[in-house]
């Protein structure tokens, strides 16, 4: 098993690290259902896990992926190699590739990749879920920042965002809206966005409140005058719909 050399620059570990999955599954009996997990439990699995007894096949291509781990980090990782030899169990590549993830960050990058989806593939159809979904882009927005070079242009954020809700039916949302959109894309700002959105859904929850309310007025108006009911406060001189007797 061979491995490319590990690059010096960082931000071309996620290639790398595609490249060497890549060769670890042509080593293994990928048809097999252990050997499945052997390979999806390096982005799943705890480090001490990781070290856990495997059956002798796997054991076997386990070694050859520490031997192929440690000829790539060299020689402009010493100390790299050092933490492998120290830390991972002799002959445990997949907990060797766990110490080269983390010297590289990768579990950042892994939610900045989730955090990208989720900003592009995001929708948020209604008024009453537009703060849910402005805290998920918020916390999305945070992760990316947590990965060198994966934050998206603010202009393509702005534009994603805008399509996110374009299935909004409220005419003072979409009045705020085309206010907003009629600024250059370059001169867009996401933060101006997100507080737009969460003001509109905030006049928007005031305004069914007081829709709410003056029902609430109405119907006790009504109950007062005595309207939408029998004859007032005469007495009730018909006949009673059960027994038949009148008054």
């Amino acid at each position: 098993m061979t491995l490319n050399k590990l690059p010096e620059d960082g931000t071309y570990y996620w290639a790398w690290r595609v490249h060497a999955m890549a060769e670890l599954i042509q080593h293994v009996p990928f048809e097999t259902e252990a050997a499945r997990l052997f390979v999806e439990e390096l982005d799943t699995t705890t480090f001490d896990e990781l070290g856990d007894p495997l059956p002798a096949v796997l054991t076997a291509i386990d070694s050859k992926f520490y031997g192929a781990l440690l000829a790539a980090v060299q020689p402009h990782h010493g100390a790299l190699v050092m933490r492998i030899s120290t830390t991972a169990r002799q002959g445990c590549g997949r907990q060797a590739m766990k110490i080269v993830d983390s010297e590289n960050n990768f579990e950042a990058a892994k939610l900045a990749e989730a955090a990208n989806n989720a900003i592009m593939n995001g929708v948020c159809r209604a008024m009453a879920a537009i703060p849910d979904f402005v805290a998920r882009i918020r916390l999305a927005l945070m992760y990316l920042e947590g990965f060198p070079g994966a934050m998206p242009p603010e202009s393509l954020l702005c534009q994603r965002i805008i399509a996110a809700v374009e299935s909004i039916d409220d005419r003072f949302f979409l009045a705020a809206m085309a206010d907003f959109k009629v600024k250059r894309r370059e001169s867009r700002k996401l933060a101006e966005l997100l507080q737009l959105l969460e003001r509109e859904a905030q006049e928007w929850k005031r305004r069914q409140e007081e829709k709410k309310g003056k029902t609430v007025l109405g119907a006790a108006a009504t109950l007062a005058t005595g309207g939408g009911g029998g004859g007032g406060d005469g007495a009730f001189d018909g006949a009673c719909h059960w027994c038949g007797i009148k008054g």
